[in-house]
């Protein structure tokens, strides 16, 4: 007679509950694994989700082995309405406590630039190309594929005027392109999933470690600003 789920299952319980007895009358306590499965959840799955749905999916995703040693998830934060898409590579570690994104030095520094466009991070949307803080320091390629397909639901779900990608790896991510940076920036390019533009620019926490990157960054953020302005005239 053919063995159903059902039965292996209250056998394995049977016998689990048998074993938890046993280590409990020798004084022994039952391990308990800490590390996640990695469960990966189909890009189809993804394509079809609204976006209660998807911040829910963001929120308890394992697609990975960073959801072991997050606090929590970055979703992203600010106008879910705005013109401005605004990509950081990954979430660091006040912004995994927080919950909120570019929350540091880098997030200052943008904060400022936008000032300087007449808007406020309100008036934008801020989010990671990884949703989860990197335990090496900078997202794997690994990694950065794993959150893909949240980050492009989240592009054709807000309909951005421009996709403001803040770094060559998250360009790469967002165009599903190899182009280094230098080869991407200073023009306008097309998305195959959404109809925003994408401008490029450099990694805010390494134009902290250069200054010099100010002024190349203030140009990429005007011709955004004149793509979102051709856009609304």
């Amino acid at each position: 007679m053919a063995t159903s789920a059902a039965q292996v299952d209250r056998s394995v319980a049977l016998m689990d509950a048998k074993r938890a007895v046993v280590l409990q009358a020798l004084g022994i306590e039952r391990f308990v694994s800490r590390t996640r499965p990695v469960v990966a959840t189909p890009v189809l799955l993804v394509n079809a989700m609204e976006r209660p749905a998807l911040v829910d999916a963001i929120r308890h995703c394992q697609q990975c082995a960073l959801a072991s040693h997050r606090t929590q998830a970055v979703v992203g934060s600010g106008a879910l309405t705005a013109a401005w898409f605004i990509v950081a590579e990954a979430p660091d570690r006040e912004d995994d406590q927080s919950g909120d994104v570019l929350t540091g030095r880098a997030g200052a520094l943008l904060t400022s630039m936008l000032r300087a466009l007449g808007l406020t991070r309100e008036q934008v949307f801020i989010s990671t190309a990884v949703k989860c803080v990197p335990t090496a320091g900078v997202a794997r390629v690994a990694e950065l594929a794993a959150c893909s397909s949240y980050l492009h639901r989240q592009i054709v779900l807000q309909q951005p005027t421009v996709v403001l990608c803040l770094g060559e790896r998250v360009a790469q991510s967002v165009l599903g392109a190899a182009s280094e940076l230098a080869a991407l920036r200073g023009q306008v390019h097309a998305l195959s999933f959404s109809r925003a533009s994408v401008v490029v620019t450099h990694a805010l926490v390494d134009v902290l470690k250069q200054p010099l990157h100010k002024r190349a960054v203030w140009a990429d953020l005007q011709l955004a600003a004149d793509v979102v302005h051709g856009h609304s005239r």
